[in-house]
């Protein structure tokens, strides 16, 4: 039964993102309030995310919730997706360029950025932190 309810709930909470390939994400626990305004720009040096390589094909159960601020810093949209506990991908937002939002999701869960023609520039796992995710 506890399995079931972490299910819904990291399906009904845990945003998605779209995925994006060949480059890397850089995360750092965030330091904006846990809303869902824009974020701004940071001096904080950042720590290179896992590239695709390394991260698992589908979200693995976990209870750990953390909050993502994604920021698009590419001159062109893309689509954030959230890859569920059967490796589907799960469409959340798309972001404009320049665009920023913050979105629940919980430690481990895989997330994907895609570009406009459906490109995926990178896959990552969600870090044990609130973070911010630079796409570029």
């Amino acid at each position: 039964m506890r399995a079931l309810i972490l299910v819904v709930a990291a399906v009904l909470v845990a945003g998605c993102s779209t995925p994006v390939t060949g480059t890397a994400v850089a995360a750092r626990p965030a330091d904006t309030p846990r809303s869902t305004s824009k974020s701004t720009t940071t001096t904080t040096p950042r720590t290179t995310m896992p590239t695709s390589k390394a991260v698992p094909d589908r979200s693995p159960a976990s209870d750990h919730s953390v909050i993502l601020t994604f920021a698009n810093r590419l001159t062109i949209s893309v689509a954030v997706s959230w890859v569920d506990f059967d490796g589907h991908e799960v469409f959340y937002r798309q972001l404009a360029p320049g665009e920023s939002y913050q979105q629940q999701t919980f430690t481990g869960h895989v997330w994907v950025v895609r570009t406009e023609n459906g490109t995926e520039r990178e896959r990552f796992a969600a870090p044990a932190t609130d973070s911010e995710v630079s796409i570029h």
